[in-house]
């Protein structure tokens, strides 16, 4: 049930599922404009990591090749997170302030989503 390119096709949807949070819009939450946005990217990313890792997991040669820019990212997000742990306060370095919602979660799920990017572009024409 779980072939490739089942996998690669729920990644495929997932991922053109991302834009479209922008049309979100939620008017009871103080922030009506971004509060769902965040809460469904965060969703979304979190549910195409599972498939990303199960198609990783199960088909090895779909892992995407290290680059320099993978380098770069992880260096970037390494020092990022050192930095947030020793942040004055954690909760505002992991989840940043609610009018803007770009904390260290955020940074992680925009990477997550960079890997299912790559991972997807040789099946993308």
């Amino acid at each position: 049930m779980l072939s490739k390119d089942f996998l690669l096709k729920l990644l495929k949807w997932g991922m053109y599922l991302i834009p479209l949070t922008v049309l979100l819009y939620y008017q009871r939450t103080m922030y009506p404009f971004l509060t769902l946005k965040i809460f469904i990217f965060e969703l979304l990313i979190a549910l195409l990591l599972v498939i990303w890792l199960i198609l990783i997991l199960k088909y090895p040669e779909t892992w995407p090749r290290f680059s320099a820019i993978h380098k770069a990212l992880l260096i970037f997000l390494g020092t990022y997170t050192i930095i947030s742990l020793f942040g004055v306060d954690l909760n505002r370095s992991f989840w940043s302030l609610q009018p803007r919602a770009i904390g260290l979660v955020a940074l992680y799920g925009f990477y997550i989503s960079y890997l299912i990017l790559v991972t997807l572009r040789p099946t993308l024409n």
